[in-house]
């Protein structure tokens, strides 16, 4: 199955949730300040932009990391990419990466959270 880009999705936009992949590969010494640099990037993107509502950095193996990116709408996705363009914080996190490759998808059906207590 071929990923599908921002662009492509345009006509189709269901005006829903967008959910973002960003795989990319780290130095494993690199790790602690991968952490701090997400943390830094993603405050100054919720400064100066709708979103991301969620970003959530993940571990796939020790060299392979993930951010899995949540805006409410395809439109509040590309606003944070245009302001992230010249962000200072975003050149930052990515300095330390190599290998990026990313995805977007349109949130078609959604459910609710499971409670804890159920």
């Amino acid at each position: 199955m071929a990923s599908r880009t921002v662009a492509a999705m345009t006509s189709e936009a269901s005006g829903g949730p967008i959910i973002g992949i960003t795989h990319f590969t780290i130095d494993p010494a690199d790790s602690a300040e991968v952490k701090a640099r997400h943390a830094a990037m993603v405050s100054a993107l919720r400064a100066t932009s709708p979103g991301p509502r969620e970003a959530c950095l993940g571990r796939i193996d020790e060299k392979t990391w993930a951010v899995i990116w949540r805006w409410d709408s395809i439109d509040h996705m590309r606003m944070t990419q245009e302001t992230a363009r010249n962000n200072p914080h975003v050149e930052a996190a990515f300095a330390l990466t190599s290998g990026i490759t990313g995805e977007a998808l349109n949130v078609m059906d959604e459910l609710p959270r499971v409670s804890e207590h159920e």
